[in-house]
């Protein structure tokens, strides 16, 4: 299947936070023109909602876009997750031990394979320091849709956290981020811990996969 957004590789954090903002733009402005078709009355109005198009064609298109066209509602879960990677690239960007690490891979809108991630920095191919998987979950429950259970696996964290000197990282929204987190969980049961980063300005949270707390 075409990915909306092609993967970006091997370039500083700064480049790979402009060129995804630059996207962002780009899907935000005809997301916003494409809505004016949902104004309209019509019959099987909720039908024709969930299937209409954003146009993405045309000379402004970034090279990045692969698509020429998206329904309205993926284009806004991609601006979402968007919004949460150019988050935490300038997060990363702003760690004095990271800020020299490359985007060795970025997979804006889905992981390369099943062994991938969405965000790999390091200092060359071979040498990965950080490794992030980046989603919008709209819910404040920590169980939704095994969220949880899906990145952590991706992470090499579902069994245990290794102990590689690989940071792993989880960067989601500001209510599925707190969820996870939160003290009600039963901590003591589990085999992993997070630190928790609140970045940006719409509420990222950024939490860091450690391994399991003596203490909450």
């Amino acid at each position: 299947m075409e990915h909306l957004i092609n993967p970006i590789e091997s370039v500083t954090q700064v480049e790979a936070a402009r060129q995804v903002a630059g996207v962002h733009t780009f899907l935000v402005e005809r997301a916003r023109a494409a809505i004016s078709q949902l104004v309209d009355e019509r019959p099987g109005w909720g039908s024709f909602a969930k299937r209409a198009c954003v146009n993405l064609d045309g000379p402004d298109r970034p090279p990045l876009v692969a698509k020429s066209k998206e329904r309205i509602i993926e284009v806004i879960n991609m601006a979402a997750t968007l919004e949460r990677l150019i988050d935490a690239l300038c997060w990363f960007d702003d760690q004095t031990e990271m800020r020299e690490w490359l985007v060795l891979e970025c997979h804006p809108s889905t992981s390369s394979s099943a062994a991938g991630n969405d965000l790999v920095l390091g200092t060359q191919p071979d040498a990965v320091r950080a490794v992030c998987e980046v989603t919008d979950v709209v819910s404040s429950s920590a169980g939704q849709n095994q969220k949880e259970h899906s990145d952590l696996k991706r992470l090499g964290c579902d069994r245990e956290v290794p102990t590689d000197g690989v940071r792993r990282f989880i960067c989601t929204s500001g209510e599925f981020g707190r969820a996870l987190s939160g003290k009600g969980r039963r901590w003591a049961t589990r085999k992993y811990s997070y630190r928790l980063h609140e970045i940006g300005e719409t509420e990222t949270m950024l939490l860091e996969v450690l391994p399991p707390a003596l203490e909450r």
